[in-house]
C-alpha cells in the first residue's frame, strides 16, 4: 500500500494575501492592456490625419457612411473579419472624433459591429451536420439586433 500523500493546509491569512496579490496582477495587466489600447489609437490618429485631407479617401467616406444600412452591413463584415467588436468601435470612435465621419454614420457602425460580433459563433461555432447547434449562436443574435450592449 502506497502512503496517503500530505493534505496542505492553508491558512485563511495566507490565502488572502495570494488572493490580494492575484487583484494587483490583474489591475497592473489591466492598466497595460489599457495603455497598449490607448496608444495604438494615437498612432492610428496620427496615421489618418494625412488621409483627412486626401479627396480620394473623403469621397470613399462619404459613399459608405451617407446609407445607415451600409453602415451597418460595412462595419458587420469588418467586425466579422477582425474577429472583435472592441477594435471595430475604438476604430469608428476615433474617426467620429477626428471628424472623419459624422455622429450619425459613427452610431450606425457602432451597430454595424455590435452585429458583427454576432456572425462569428453563428459561422465558426456551429457544427453543420447537428441543426441544434445553432441555437445558442442564433439567440446570441437575437438581442443584439434591438440593443447595443
Amino acid at each position: 500500500m502506497e502512503p496517503e500523500p500530505k493534505k496542505k493546509r492553508v491558512s485563511s491569512a495566507a490565502a488572502w494575501r495570494e488572493a490580494r496579490e492575484l487583484v494587483w496582477t490583474h489591475r497592473r495587466r489591466l492598466t497595460i492592456g489599457l495603455g497598449l489600447m490607448l496608444l495604438a489609437l494615437h498612432i492610428l490618429l496620427n496615421t489618418l490625419a494625412p488621409a483627412e485631407n486626401a479627396p480620394g479617401m473623403r469621397v470613399f467616406m462619404n459613399a459608405i457612411t451617407g446609407d445607415p444600412v451600409l453602415c451597418i452591413l460595412f462595419a458587420a463584415i469588418v467586425t466579422w473579419l477582425v474577429h472583435s467588436s472592441v477594435a471595430s468601435v475604438l476604430l469608428v470612435m476615433s474617426l467620429a472624433y477626428a471628424h472623419f465621419i459624422t455622429p450619425y454614420a459613427a452610431l450606425a457602425l457602432v451597430l454595424g459591429a455590435n452585429l458583427g460580433s454576432a456572425i462569428n459563433p453563428i459561422v465558426e461555432g456551429a457544427r453543420r451536420d447537428n441543426p441544434a447547434s445553432y441555437r445558442l449562436p442564433l439567440g446570441n443574435l437575437g438581442p443584439r439586433r434591438t440593443s447595443n450592449r
